[in-house]
């Protein structure tokens, strides 16, 4: 939960990304009314005026660290795949144990494998604008992995 002290107390502070890198500097925070998001933004050094949404950012009492959108979507895309697979797990206990019938196991068993396959889908989405953003990179940047 947010408040309106955090927007006192992180306003002015630098912005860093994930590595440590100073990448500009909070101007304003925006909260919902009910203090549960909240929308940062941040002037980059590079002129540019950027909002994040609260699931991109770390507070720390000393700067806001900005993750990269791929990573989050990482992160939620895993997340998702653990609970499909616990649910198909849970699924095929049921069945094998006769609480649930073929029918109702089929349709759930369904349902959670395509969502396995929309979340394995979503990785590679991932990983190809990983891909471009590494081909996009200087040659001599590219050369330090």
């Amino acid at each position: 939960m947010y408040s309106g002290d955090l927007a006192h107390n992180i306003v002015g502070k630098p912005a860093k990304d994930i590595y440590g890198r100073e990448i500009g500097k909070v101007v304003g925070v925006a909260l919902d009314f009910s203090g549960d998001r909240a929308e940062f933004y941040v002037a980059h050094w590079d002129g540019r005026l950027v909002e994040y949404p609260y699931i991109r950012v770390i507070v720390e009492p000393e700067a806001l660290v900005v993750v990269p959108e791929w990573k989050v979507e990482l992160e939620r895309a895993k997340k998702e795949i653990d609970y499909a697979k616990k649910r198909v797990q849970a699924v095929e206990e049921l069945f094998r144990s006769g609480d649930i019938d073929r029918e109702v196991y089929e349709d759930l068993h369904k349902q959670y494998e395509e969502m396995l396959a929309s979340q394995v889908s979503k990785l590679s989405e991932i990983a190809g604008k990983i891909k471009d953003r590494l081909s996009s990179l200087p040659v001599s940047y590219t050369h330090l992995r």
